[in-house]
């Protein structure tokens, strides 16, 4: 993921195409309409279980890097050079659309960035 709320969008607008059948990249079959609907709504809350998770863990400041760890450690996420990388994208797209919803805040410290959840 690379622009969280870009995704969201993108999902919402797939539930109002009006079709029998949905062929999609990366999976093997096609879909019908009810299968779309109910893999769309799982992204979703896929999408919105890890902002929550984010939050959380922002209660503490952390690091992209060590935010990107505990969340590798929490979800058991497979790990090796390509996917270091694509989970390091998607945790800055995290991070820069809870920074836009003014949900989090960073500050720079000894050369590193710090993120942290904004109080409520």
């Amino acid at each position: 993921m690379f622009n969280i709320e870009k995704s969201i969008e993108t999902l919402k607008k797939l539930k109002e195409v009006d079709a029998d059948y949905f062929v999609i990249s990366h999976i093997d079959r096609v879909l019908n309409k009810d299968e779309l609907d109910a893999l769309i709504e799982k992204n979703i809350s896929n999408i919105e279980d890890n902002i929550e998770i984010i939050l959380e863990l922002l209660e503490q400041p952390h690091t992209r890097e060590g935010l990107l760890q505990n969340l590798v450690i929490l979800n058991d996420l497979p790990l090796n050079f390509t996917q270091y990388y694509i989970y390091f994208s998607s945790v800055s797209a995290f991070l820069s659309y809870l920074r836009d919803k003014k949900l989090i805040d960073y500050s720079i410290e000894n050369g590193e960035m710090y993120f942290y959840r904004k109080p409520v």
